[in-house]
């Protein structure tokens, strides 16, 4: 018996870590060598005036990431994911995006259909939060942390 309480304990606690990880495979709390060295390996390139900033593509569109950090860059607090949504869909740019995030942290999620804005609560103080920008040329994709609200652009 206590090594069945054992073993759901484990993937309990792997599942909830899975969790953790977004999409472009990051994760809270990674510092921003192991994030620059990931994104890299993506494609993705860091600006040479911000270097919580990196250029890219995810779907073959242009796409902007904007890390967030404590001071001294060795802990991730959130990113945002700035997809450009140019001439495509708006509903169907949506829909990819929803049901992405959906395969990586579940369907259990919360839609506002007044501001087209979808939100995930992956633990007591994370968060996922999706929708347009005012002007519906980016798709935008918020990780948060309930305890830094500074960093929401929202």
């Amino acid at each position: 018996m206590k090594q069945i309480i054992l073993i759901l304990a484990i993937s309990i606690l792997c599942l909830s870590l899975l969790a953790q990880t977004g999409l472009l495979e990051l994760n809270y709390g990674q510092n921003l060598n192991e994030i620059k060295e990931l994104l890299e390996q993506r494609g993705f390139v860091q600006s040479p005036t911000d270097s919580t900033v990196f250029n890219g593509e995810m779907y073959t569109v242009n796409t902007e990431l904007r890390l967030y950090f404590e001071t001294d860059k060795t802990n991730l607090l959130g990113w945002l994911i700035a997809i450009e949504v140019g001439d495509l869909d708006e509903y169907e740019v949506e829909t990819v995006f929803i049901e992405d995030v959906c395969m990586l942290h579940g369907d259990d999620y919360e839609y506002d259909p007044d501001f087209n804005e979808a939100y995930w609560r992956l633990d007591d103080y994370h968060f996922i939060n999706s929708g347009f920008d005012s002007e519906y040329d980016y798709y935008l994709i918020f990780y948060g942390d309930n305890r830094h609200q500074e960093i929401s652009p929202w």
